[in-house]
């Protein structure tokens, strides 16, 4: 009988331990998880892969200016808008060289 109790608390640990790993990646807990300067390769380890992502060149403010401020002397910066939607929970990155530098929650 205490083997019986011992073996059937021993499975519902397993499975409170697990089924947490089991839910969504797009999560309030995740999302503040991400950080400036995260480098893409870190953001999708953590959220997996982007339901969309738009690619698009930000312009080179620096040279409007006299100096540049581009991470890409002389042009503009590879840019990417990535977005992670499930139902009404949605998380949006921009990365700018592999690097994220902003990020926006909604829905979590």
């Amino acid at each position: 009988m205490i083997r019986r109790c011992f073996l059937t608390r021993a499975v519902l640990f397993a499975l409170v331990v697990a089924l947490p790993a089991c839910g969504s990646k797009i999560n309030k807990t995740n999302a503040n998880m991400v950080n400036v300067g995260m480098t893409e390769q870190e953001v999708f380890d953590l959220l997996g892969p982007a339901n969309e992502t738009t690619e698009f060149n930000m312009p080179d403010l620096g040279a409007l200016t006299g100096g540049n401020t581009s991470a890409t002397p002389g042009g503009p910066a590879g840019a990417r808008h990535s977005v992670w939607r499930e139902d009404k929970k949605v998380i949006m990155i921009t990365f700018v060289n592999g690097k994220v530098i902003a990020k926006q929650a909604s829905g979590l």
